[in-house]
């Protein structure tokens, strides 16, 4: 009983009407875990148990997670009034972009001092460095 009229310390005759108001319980629903599950079959057991769908999207790079079940709000198990919205979260595949092409660098081999030519000198430690020059 929530309420009644007249109020609970009014006197009346015998005989005069009461009026009591009650309270009807909303019916309670246990969620569906649906994770893992493929986007048609949560729709189907959220739907089922008497609850609202709400789909989210997520983009993943994994194609084996596409159309599937990500996450889910209320989680599995929860008790929730009949009727009340669920939102699940489904992997939408997107491909990885293409890997850009690396331009291969266009060096030129410097011709002014290459190694080993006749205008470097070589180091001391190398053979034929204290070597006297061809006649």
């Amino acid at each position: 009983m929530i309420g009644q009229t007249p109020g609970p310390s009014t006197r009346l005759k015998a005989g005069s009407p009461v009026t009591i108001v009650v309270a009807k319980s909303v019916p309670q629903v246990a969620v569906p875990d649906v994770s893992g599950q493929t986007e048609a079959h949560a729709v189907k057991a959220l739907s089922g148990a008497g609850l609202t769908v709400q789909l989210a999207l997520s983009n993943v790079s994994d194609r084996a997670k596409e159309g599937v079940v990500l996450s889910q709000r209320p989680s599995g198990y929860a008790t929730v009034r009949r009727g009340a919205a669920t939102t699940v979260t489904v992997g939408r595949y997107l491909a990885p972009p293409p890997p850009k092409n690396k331009k291969k660098s266009k060096r030129r081999a410097s011709t002014t001092n290459p190694p080993f030519s006749k205008n470097r000198p070589l180091p001391e430690s190398q053979p034929g460095a204290n070597a006297a020059p061809p006649n």
